[in-house]
């Protein structure tokens, strides 16, 4: 038999005009919000707020507008 470990699925939201950097990883469930910029690199686990930076891993806001 396969593997027959832990699914989960779920929908990745971006926003209009989100920009996501190279590498960034996003678990599922987290919605982005408009204009909002994840730093490459990032792990998203959270949602995002609109108009905002987030970087890190895991991913912070460090900037909100």
């Amino acid at each position: 038999k396969g593997h027959q470990g832990l699914g989960f699925t779920g929908p990745i939201v971006p926003g209009d005009d989100c920009w996501i950097g190279a590498d960034v990883t996003v678990l599922v469930g987290v919605i982005m919000g408009h204009g909002s910029f994840i730093g490459a690199g990032s792990a998203v686990k959270h949602d995002i707020p609109a108009s905002s930076v987030a970087v890190g891993n895991p991913a912070r806001v460090i900037r909100l507008e």
